[in-house]
C-alpha cells in the first residue's frame, strides 16, 4: 500500500539522521521513542486523510448496467443493509438465496469490538463468504420480510445465474465442516482465500459477481455502494 511505503521510508531516513547526530556514547534519551511514535502516527493519519479525501473527490458509488436483452431473462436483487452488500439469486425452487462477503473474525466469530474497526478496514485480513436464505418469491416479499434494507432489481441471463449459484453452492457444500452459523445475521460463513479490507470489501465482491452475470460495473477508487443505472 503506498501509504505504508511512505511511512516506512520516512522512518528509515529519520533513523539515519538520529544516528549521525549521536556523537556521544551515552544512552539514548527516553523521549526519543515516544516522539518517534507520535510523529509516525501523525504521518499515518495524514496519509489516510489524503487517501479518503481523494476517494471522496472521485466518488465511491459504482453504477451497474444490466446486459441488453439477455437470454432466459432472470431477475436478481442487489441488497444494501447498513455497510453490507449482498446478491440475491433465485434458488431454483421459487425463493432467493443471498451471497455476500465479509471479514471472517468480525462476522463469523463475532469479534466486532469498536477498536477492531481500524485493523479490519486498513489492512488485509481473512475474508469469508456468507450465505442467507430468503423465503420470498420476489422483491416485494423480500422487502416485506426486511423493510429496513434497500433493494435493487436487475434482469440478467438465467444460464449465467445458474452457473454462478451452482459454483457458490458447491463451495459451501464441499466445505460445510469449515463453515460457521451466525444466528445474529441468520447467515452461514465460510473462510475464503480473498482477503478483506478497504480495497476489497463486500461491495467489490458483489461487483465481481455482477460482472460474471455480464453486467457492467463502473470503476471507483473506493467502492462503498452500487446503484442500478
Amino acid at each position: 500500500m503506498p501509504g505504508r511505503c511512505l511511512v516506512a521510508a520516512s522512518d528509515e531516513i529519520e533513523d539515519r539522521v538520529m544516528v549521525d547526530r549521536d556523537v556521544s556514547p551515552g544512552p539514548e534519551p527516553r523521549t526519543v521513542e515516544p516522539r518517534r511514535r507520535f510523529r509516525r502516527g501523525v504521518r499515518i493519519a495524514v496519509v489516510l486523510a489524503l487517501v479518503v479525501a481523494f476517494a471522496a473527490f472521485l466518488g465511491c458509488t459504482s453504477t451497474i448496467t444490466a446486459p441488453h436483452d439477455p437470454p432466459s431473462p432472470t431477475k436478481i436483487i442487489v441488497l444494501a443493509e447498513a455497510m453490507h452488500r449482498g446478491l440475491l439469486l433465485p434458488d431454483g425452487t421459487g425463493s432467493f438465496v443471498e451471497y455476500g462477503f465479509g471479514e471472517w473474525s468480525w462476522y463469523a466469530l463475532g469479534e466486532d469490538a469498536w477498536y477492531r474497526v481500524f485493523p479490519v478496514v486498513l489492512w488485509p485480513s481473512a475474508g469469508a463468504l456468507c450465505r442467507r436464505e430468503h423465503h420470498a418469491r420476489d422483491l416485494l416479499e423480500v422487502k416485506a420480510s426486511m423493510p429496513w434494507v434497500r433493494l435493487q432489481e436487475l434482469v440478467v441471463s438465467g444460464d449465467r445465474v445458474r452457473l454462478l449459484r451452482e459454483r457458490l453452492e458447491r463451495e459451501f457444500t464441499s466445505r460445510a465442516a469449515e463453515s460457521v452459523w451466525q444466528s445474529r445475521y441468520a447467515m452461514r460463513f465460510l473462510p475464503n482465500e480473498r482477503a478483506y479490507w478497504w480495497a476489497s470489501n463486500c461491495t467489490d465482491q458483489v461487483a465481481d459477481w455482477l460482472r460474471e452475470l455480464d453486467c457492467e460495473v463502473s470503476w471507483v477508487p473506493l467502492r462503498l455502494d452500487l446503484v442500478v443505472d
